[in-house]
């Protein structure tokens, strides 16, 4: 999957209330879980780090997806930079 999906699929996610990591975190004792919110929609949904929620007082106002890093962790750190850049 090219990964402009992978990073629309994880700001999607990220819409959820959660940063992939920590999704990542709870979903590790549930694979089967995960592997059914994956199929609920093909390319929406990916399992790893990169999505970060943007917050403005208090509420998500959207996310920030990234995809293709050669660690998954490092994914995750770019987008919380992202999130974190005025």
């Amino acid at each position: 999957m090219p990964a402009t999906r992978q990073g629309r699929g994880g700001a999607f996610r990220g819409a959820g209330r959660t940063s992939t990591a920590e999704l990542e975190e709870r979903w590790r004792e549930r694979p089967l879980f995960a592997s059914s919110v994956v199929n609920l929609g093909p390319g929406q949904f990916v399992i790893g780090k990169g999505a970060v929620l943007i917050v403005i007082d208090g509420t998500v106002v959207g996310a920030v997806g990234v995809s293709g890093g050669i660690h998954a962790a490092h994914d995750h750190t770019i987008a919380e930079a992202a999130v974190r850049a005025e």
